[in-house]
C-alpha cells in the first residue's frame, strides 16, 4: 500500500501551488497530478464537500500514489486540510509517521486574496469583501463550504491545535509566505532538508502558479458563465473566428486584483491578535514580517 508520508496542509492562497510545483522537481519526491484530492476532509455532507472533495474512497485515494512506490517522499497538497481536525485523526490512523508542511500568509491579505479568487471563479455572491465578511457567521451556521469563511480560515493557531496535540512539533515545517516570495530557493532547500532529502538538487524556482486574477467586469464574467457561452451546443457551430473573439474577450476581462486597503488590513489583523500570539508560541516562529 502506497500512501503519502508528507502533506502540504495549507493555507489556501498562500503559495501552495507554487511550492508544490517546485517540490515536484526533486527526483526523490512523488506528487500526483491531482494536487488536492481532499479525501481526508470528506464528510459525506453534500453542501460541505461540494467545493472540495474530489476523491471519496480510500482505494481511489491510494490509487493517486501508486506510481510513487519506491520514492523517498510521497506527498499531496489539499490546502484546506489544516481546517479539519477529522483529517488529522485520519492521517494518524493511516500514516502515523507523516510530516506536515504549511505556508502561513498574513491573515488579512490571505482573506482578501481568497475572496478575490472566489469572485474570479464565480463562487462569491456577495457584492463586496465587506459584505462577504458580514455573511460569514450566517454561512458557517448554514454549513456552507468552508472556502467562504474568509476570516475563520486564517485562525491558524485555532486550527493547528488538534494537529499539534496528535503529532509532535518536529513533524511540522512552517513557511512564511513572505519568505517563499522573497527567498524561494532557500525555502525549497529547507523543505528538502525537512523531508530528509538532498537539498542541493537544481530546482527552477522562476514563476508563480495559480496567481489570482479577477474579472474587470463581474457582469460580463457572470454572463459568460451563466450562458455557457463557449460550451453550449450553439457555440459548437459558431465560426472559429467568433469563438476566438469570445476567448480573447474573456482573457482581456482578467486583471490583477487590487491590494487590500491598509486601514482595512489593520482592522482585520486586530481581530487575529490573540491567535497570532498563540501561533508564534506553538509554531516557534516570528510573524514580524506581517506588520511591515
Amino acid at each position: 500500500m502506497t500512501l503519502p508520508n508528507f502533506y502540504l496542509i495549507g493555507a489556501p492562497k498562500a503559495g501552495t501551488t507554487t511550492l508544490y510545483s517546485w517540490l515536484a522537481q526533486h527526483p526523490d519526491i512523488f506528487l500526483p497530478n491531482l494536487k488536492e484530492p481532499h479525501y481526508l476532509q470528506y464528510t459525506g455532507q453534500r453542501r460541505v464537500d461540494s467545493e472540495l472533495v474530489h476523491i471519496r474512497t480510500l482505494d481511489a485515494y491510494k490509487g493517486q500514489f501508486a506510481q510513487g512506490r519506491g520514492r523517498a517522499a510521497i506527498g499531496e497538497g489539499s490546502t484546506m486540510t489544516f481546517c479539519f481536525p477529522e483529517a488529522a485523526k485520519r492521517i494518524r490512523q493511516l500514516t502515523p509517521q507523516a510530516r506536515f508542511i504549511m505556508i502561513l500568509r498574513q491573515p488579512a491579505e490571505r482573506a482578501w486574496s481568497h475572496y478575490q479568487f472566489r469572485v474570479a471563479l464565480g463562487r462569491e455572491r456577495a457584492r463586496s469583501f465587506k459584505e462577504a465578511l458580514g455573511l460569514e457567521k450566517t454561512r458557517r451556521n448554514a454549513g456552507e463550504p468552508i472556502g467562504s469563511y474568509y476570516l475563520h480560515v486564517g485562525r491558524y493557531a485555532y486550527h493547528l491545535r488538534p494537529w499539534l496535540e496528535l503529532f509532535p512539533r518536529e513533524r511540522f515545517h512552517f513557511v512564511l509566505f513572505e519568505e517563499l516570495k522573497n527567498k524561494p530557493l532557500e525555502v525549497v532547500r529547507e523543505t528538502f532538508r525537512f523531508l530528509g532529502l538532498n537539498a542541493d538538487r537544481q530546482i527552477d524556482v522562476r514563476g508563480r502558479r495559480n496567481v489570482t486574477e479577477v474579472p474587470a467586469s463581474r457582469a460580463f464574467a457572470g454572463a459568460m458563465r451563466s450562458r455557457g457561452a463557449l460550451r453550449s451546443t450553439a457555440a459548437r457551430v459558431l465560426p472559429s473566428a467568433v469563438k476566438s473573439v469570445l476567448y480573447d474577450l474573456q482573457k482581456k476581462n482578467r486583471t490583477a486584483p487590487p491590494e487590500i486597503p491598509v486601514a482595512l488590513s489593520q482592522r482585520i489583523m486586530a481581530l487575529y491578535e490573540r491567535d497570532i500570539r498563540i501561533l508564534e508560541e506553538r509554531a516557534g516562529l516570528s510573524t514580524e514580517a506581517w506588520y511591515r
